[in-house]
């Protein structure tokens, strides 16, 4: 006998398949705490005081979630807020994550009980057929509907026919305010298409170029980035690390790429970038953390509103990061901002 068949001997599986459950119904609270969560971050912008791209970048930061699965964690999470009985059997652990997430795909408050008994004891495949055919209204015995079915679709491309694509669904989204799915975006590529240009005398795709007031920075849509974690690739902005206003060129080096959202924080004070672009860049937190770690979020908050005081009363933007880098390392973080912003004017 190996000691393996030793191990076995040891470990009655009734026990082993009870850790299992209990393990099951921890995890299924955990995910329902971890939808919740990223419901409320989004709600509260928690984002934006961090200076993050959005809270997609904040789904991958803190939990390790693509985009995809970050948007279904705030579509279920935002859907259980009306579905009292799917959400206590999450909580609970009596279904898992996955088969609430198919279930929140057809269920309203009406259908609700009835979508619950009838994913009884099924695997989550199961429910996935269950679901299948049907929309939202629908109730588990009603004939399934063609027409709802979901259907993939594979593409194999060039980069540059990807970019492209990336790139007119960045457009459209922009267009709607974010709100927008892919299959949204397709079907409205597709409607565009089918129903020839609006203006013949149009060109068929342009590059745009808009230029900020306040730091003479250039926005176009294009390709590429350069701040960690930042997924944007459309409508970026071509940053002077220092600002036109204050003598800062056109070199390379003084030359950054960002996104809409992080160029808005670095103008609020949320955001430093410090170094150059032709050897090393480096983005910090408000409170001087290293873009991407775990900045501490009061001081976060006072530098940055001791920042956009110090340019409410006149100052140039450099003067006002000059003073605000010299009171950073010794800030506490029971110092309320008007301290700060004192300190940092008389520095």
């Amino acid at each position: 006998m190996t000691a393996n068949d030793n191990a076995t001997d040891q470990l009655d599986w009734r026990r082993v398949h009870a850790r299992c459950e209990a393990v099951a119904r921890r995890a299924a609270a955990l995910d329902r705490e971890i939808g919740r969560a990223l419901l409320d971050a989004d709600r509260a912008c928690v984002y934006v005081y961090l200076a993050y791209g959005g809270i997609i970048e904040c789904g991958e930061r803190l939990f390790g979630f693509g985009p995809k699965i970050t948007q279904e964690r705030l579509r279920v999470a935002g859907a259980l807020e009306s579905l009292p009985l799917l959400d206590q059997a999450l909580e609970a652990g009596r279904l898992c994550y996955s088969a609430v997430r198919e279930l929140t795909r057809v269920t309203v408050a009406e259908t609700e009980a009835e979508w619950l008994a009838a994913a009884a004891n099924k695997a989550v495949r199961e429910i996935e057929d269950l679901v299948s055919g049907h929309v939202p209204g629908d109730r588990p015995g009603d004939e399934k509907r063609p027409e709802a079915r979901r259907h993939v679709f594979r593409f194999e491309v060039a980069a540059d026919v990807f970019a492209l694509v990336r790139q007119a669904v960045g457009a459209l989204r922009k267009i709607h305010g974010g709100q927008l799915d892919d299959e949204q975006a397709l079907a409205m590529m597709a409607r565009q298409v089918l129903g020839g240009p609006s203006d013949a005398g149009r060109a068929s795709h342009q590059i745009v170029m808009t230029v900020c007031e306040q730091c003479g920075q250039g926005q176009q849509e294009g390709r590429g980035r350069m701040l960690p974690g930042c997924r944007s690739a459309v409508f970026l902005y071509v940053h002077h690390v220092q600002a036109r206003a204050d003598g800062g060129s056109h070199a390379a080096g003084n030359l950054a790429t960002t996104c809409g959202a992080h160029h808005d924080a670095i103008h609020r004070g949320a955001l430093v970038v410090e170094g150059d672009a032709d050897g090393a860049l480096v983005f910090r937190h408000a409170d001087g953390t290293v873009y991407g770690g775990s900045p501490t979020a009061t001081t976060q908050q006072q530098l940055a509103d001791s920042f956009l005081a110090l340019k409410s009363m006149g100052w140039k933007e450099h003067k006002a990061r000059q003073a605000i880098d010299t009171v950073r390392p010794t800030w506490g973080r029971t110092n309320p901002s008007t301290r700060c912003c004192n300190d940092a004017s008389r520095s």
